[in-house]
């Protein structure tokens, strides 16, 4: 045990709770009677301790990756580390307007992990940027041939983050990001999924999760779950069909080798298609859950 768990311990072992702590424990959950206060002195210097035993273990988590991976194993405690750092930012000019929230991995005790992880993260932002930036300058470019007295208005550009699950060693958030052109009232969203052992320090394939037979097992949940949405009348995919002069693609024909997708909070992988690539518009960006044995209940 470090020095730094050891002094946080000190600090709350020497917290005496007072006796009329129990009392209004078992008084909150009378809400017919009527209740007098005991928030006496006492309570209140009580109350301050407790508040200053989370502070410091909040400094902690954040400031030392040893305590924090520490942390992981006790289940009481484990749902309050905080794997990820927000880096934002706000900048907005005469092409675009950029809200940006960027998620990097954090307290793993092991920084080369977190650095590899993290530059592949903020690489793949700058890439967006770059990409949305030129977009905008182009965009601006081509209206200013056609009509130089009109003002053009900025693209929208928004990227945020979801965590999809985060237990049981396992980290999985999304990272999206929109654009938005209200000249046209286009609207352009990709998803980048990232899925991560903490136990381990390595990123999750398919083949972790669902074994060896992945392909097998994932395409026969999702050609199984497409049907029944059909029948149900909830909705449509493609067939080959529907492309008479194209020999494959535009149809589902089985998950690749860089499949997207994440882990819910059951334990299951979700397997995640873009918009219009096995389906039409409408239907977004259709999701499969994949029922596995072994996820956890």
């Amino acid at each position: 045990m470090n020095n730094d768990f050891k002094k946080a311990k000190q600090i709350y072992d020497s917290v005496k709770i007072p006796s009329q702590l129990s009392f209004a424990i078992d008084n909150a959950f009378q809400p017919k009677k009527k209740r007098k206060s005991i928030w006496t002195k006492r309570t209140l210097q009580v109350c301050s301790s407790l508040c200053a035993v989370c502070f410091l273990f909040a400094i902690l988590v954040n400031v030392n990756p040893t305590f924090a991976k520490s942390m992981e194993n006790i289940p009481v405690l484990s749902h309050l580390v905080e794997w990820l750092q927000i880096r934002e930012i706000h900048e907005e000019n005469e092409l675009d307007v950029i809200h940006a929230q960027i998620p990097n991995i954090a307290n793993t005790g092991d920084s080369e992990f977190e650095q590899k992880i993290n530059n592949k993260i903020n690489e793949k932002i700058d890439e967006i940027l770059q990409i949305a930036r030129q977009d905008a300058k182009e965009a601006k470019n081509t209206l200013m041939r056609y009509d130089d007295n009109h003002i053009f208005e900025p693209i929208n550009i928004d990227i945020s983050y979801e965590i999809k699950c985060q237990q049981n060693g396992i980290l999985s958030f999304i990272i999206t990001q929109t654009q938005s052109d209200n000249m046209h009232a286009n609207i352009h969203v990709q998803k980048f999924m990232y899925n991560i052992d903490l136990k381990e320090n390595k990123e999750l394939s398919l083949e972790d999760l669902l074994g060896k037979d992945y392909q097998t097992i994932a395409n026969q949940q999702i050609q199984k779950q497409m049907q029944e949405i059909e029948e149900k009348g909830e909705g449509d995919f493609f067939e080959p069909k529907d492309f008479p002069y194209l020999e494959h693609g535009g149809w589902f024909e089985g998950i690749t080798e860089n499949q997207k997708f994440y882990i819910n909070e059951k334990g299951n992988v979700v397997i995640v298609f873009d918009k219009y690539e096995i389906a039409p518009g409408y239907m977004g960006m259709p999701e499969f859950e994949i029922i596995q044995s072994s996820a956890w209940e």
